[in-house]
């Protein structure tokens, strides 16, 4: 809870550098009103549409998960970088996936903006920028490959075909924590193959992990996940699990790098979790 409190209030501060550029524009503009209390209230209530989905777990920070693999060596002059690509990354998630009231999807709208012109500001090396441009590209080959991956679980009746594929599937959905990687293995002189393996495994089995929770949640609204896909099958729910986390295991990368270990730390830890949720449905 620490880390998330962290975490939040450095992106909170921002806020203010956005404030005192917009005094700059409205006075350049001659512009009396709105005054900055208005844009203040503005900011605050689009910011907390998302700190709060990190807060109740609705919405994971792909920032606090890197930050506890790199731990001491995490370079938190990249900090609000790293978090302004997460909340764009979450506000995107929701506005393909989610029917939202107009009032949020404002809200979602102005923060995604306001982040969008905090990344633009920053002088950053060029290695984040071009990572920042290949990380979008595999998110658009993450969009077009999941339903296809869905509809290959759908038609296959070998258990094990299937958790081959859902394995594939969630791999491939973990690309969406690997430029929270590359920052922080900007300064980094460790063991980056492996940490970039690790850390992508540990997201595919945390997506796995969200999936599971969301069960209730994406049935009641006709949301589909590799894991609902299966439940629709006639296998025994926890031997899939089982097979998923079997497989995951052969691809944990050994290191004796310590930000890998940490990862692979990580990785134990969401083994157990799941298959203590798997057994609970």
């Amino acid at each position: 809870m620490n880390e998330i409190k962290e975490v939040i209030d450095s992106y909170n501060r921002e806020v203010e550098e956005n404030l005192k550029e917009i005094e700059e524009i409205l006075a350049s503009l001659k512009m009396k009103s709105p005054d900055r209390n208005d844009f203040k209230d503005l900011f605050s209530g689009s910011s907390n549409t998302i700190t709060n989905s990190w807060k109740t777990g609705r919405k994971y920070c792909r920032t606090i998960f890197t930050r506890a693999g790199f731990k001491e060596e995490f370079p938190d002059e990249y900090l609000t970088t790293s978090l302004s690509l997460d909340v764009m990354i979450n506000i995107l998630d929701d506005l393909l996936d989610e029917y939202l009231p107009e009032e949020k999807k404002t809200a979602y709208v102005i923060e995604f903006l306001r982040n969008f012109a905090n990344y633009n500001h920053k002088k950053l090396p060029l290695e984040i920028r071009d990572g920042v441009g290949t990380y979008f590209n595999k998110l658009i080959t993450l969009a077009l490959s999941e339903k296809v991956y869905q509809e290959k679980i759908r038609i296959n009746d070998d258990l094990h075909e299937i958790s081959k594929s859902s394995v594939d599937l969630l791999m491939c959905r973990g690309m969406d924590v690997d430029i929270f990687v590359e920052i922080a293995l900007i300064n980094y002189g460790g063991d980056g193959d492996a940490i970039r393996k690790n850390a992508r495994l540990f997201r595919a089995m945390n997506i796995l992990k969200k999936d599971i929770i969301d069960i209730p949640y994406d049935l009641k609204n006709q949301m589909e996940t590799v894991v609902t896909v299966v439940k629709d099958k006639n296998f025994n729910f926890i031997d899939y699990i089982d097979d998923i986390l079997s497989l995951f295991t052969e691809m944990t990368v050994e290191s004796e790098d310590e930000v890998a270990l940490n990862f692979m730390n990580m990785i134990e830890e969401q083994k157990k979790e799941i298959s203590e949720l798997a057994k609970s449905l």
